[in-house]
């Protein structure tokens, strides 16, 4: 261990092949029994480079976990964005009584009266509603806005740490993303029990391992009580991939670490019959991770949700600025975009699906 250790301090993350290595690591590690290989051959160097820049990375705090993400609607769980106006001598205890929801799984300060943003996961409309109505009650907050997501044009959580890239920069994996899917549209898939023990195998932490899905196998065959092997990991994984339920597999990373310390979310108040057009629009750069389409409420009129990451708060500001300018260009009529700055963050994790399974 020792060595090992010091091995990993010699790696230099700053290093040309390091940030090619630690930016495709977040969405291009293949679902194959030695993905390292194919990620290091992509990126200019070895299996063992390119595991040991993603090893010193996690070492250094900037991965926090090897994995898949999945689309909660096609594993038969619903989420939705939520917001209190909690005054701010009481925020740090209702962020906490939030927070302390398992289902809760990212939960910001932002600045603006709506102080508390959180998204929330259940397994089921029905179940999802009994969270909300608890943490209204815990929080004695009567002002709560709920927001489903009503259309995605894009999640793609992966910052470009390469030299002279841009927040700005459009983003070819959303030029030639899938149309925008309504949320009502997605079907569950019928998922049996070995499906749903890999899940749980592969929402957990599969750094530490040269062969990530071998170490899958060995956790799904404990949680299903029968041996899976690495091969059956792979090709129920690759069966996920190909329905979409596993968006990705890769790096999960804290983007502060990256280099990216402000997390912009612009609301956008656009036309209803210009909302599809407008959401490609928006979905396009590099420095949007999350576009969605959400309801009105009386007391909020914004129907389009950018999540912008920058360097600075500034960054955000000129990608936001891009953005309403690509909008005019096209006719789309809006004005510039509220900005709700992240002030503190939480709590962010990924959701444990079939946790109650156990």
């Amino acid at each position: 261990m020792a060595d090992r250790t010091a091995d990993l301090r010699d790696v230099d993350l700053d290093a040309p092949m390091s940030r090619a290595v630690l930016t495709a690591v977040q969405t291009a590690l293949p679902v194959e029994g030695r993905p390292y290989a194919a990620l290091g051959e992509a990126c200019g160097t070895d299996e063992a480079g390119a595991f040991a820049v993603v090893e010193a990375a996690r070492a250094a705090g900037i991965v926090r976990r090897i994995g898949a993400s999945f689309d909660s609607y096609k594993l038969g769980y619903v989420s939705t964005l939520a917001a209190l106006a909690v005054p701010e001598d009481d925020l740090d205890r209702v962020a906490a009584l939030v927070g302390a929801h398992p289902g809760v799984t990212h939960n910001y300060e932002r600045d603006d009266r709506y102080n508390l943003w959180f998204t929330c996961i259940a397994r089921g409309q029905e179940a999802l509603e009994r969270e909300l109505a608890g943490i209204r009650r815990e929080a004695g907050a009567g002002d709560m806005l709920v927001l489903p997501a009503l259309r995605l044009f894009k999640v793609r959580v992966a910052f470009d740490v390469r030299e002279g890239s841009s927040a700005g920069d459009a983003t070819p994996a959303a030029a030639g993303a899938p149309a925008p899917a309504a949320a009502a549209d997605v079907v569950p898939l019928d998922l049996d029990d070995a499906d749903r023990a890999l899940v749980r195998a592969l929402q957990g932490d599969l750094a530490g391992d040269a062969r990530p899905f071998a170490l899958a196998a060995a956790r799904a065959s404990e949680l299903l009580g029968r041996a899976v092997g690495e091969d059956e990991a792979l090709e129920r994984t690759r069966a996920l991939v190909e329905a979409r339920a596993v968006r990705r597999f890769g790096a999960m990373v804290r983007h502060r670490k990256m280099g990216f310390a402000c997390n912009a979310m612009g609301v956008w108040n656009v036309p209803d019959e210009q909302v599809k057009r407008a959401g490609v629009l928006l979905a396009l750069p590099a420095g949007v991770s999350h576009c969605y389409q959400r309801p009105r409420r009386a007391a909020w009129p914004w129907n389009l949700y950018t999540m912008i990451h920058g360097r600075d708060r500034a960054e955000c500001g000129r990608v936001a600025g891009k953005l309403h300018a690509a909008l005019a260009e096209a006719g789309i009529e809006a004005a510039p975009p509220r900005m709700l700055v992240s002030v503190r963050e939480f709590k962010k994790t990924s959701m444990r699906y079939f946790e109650e399974d156990r």
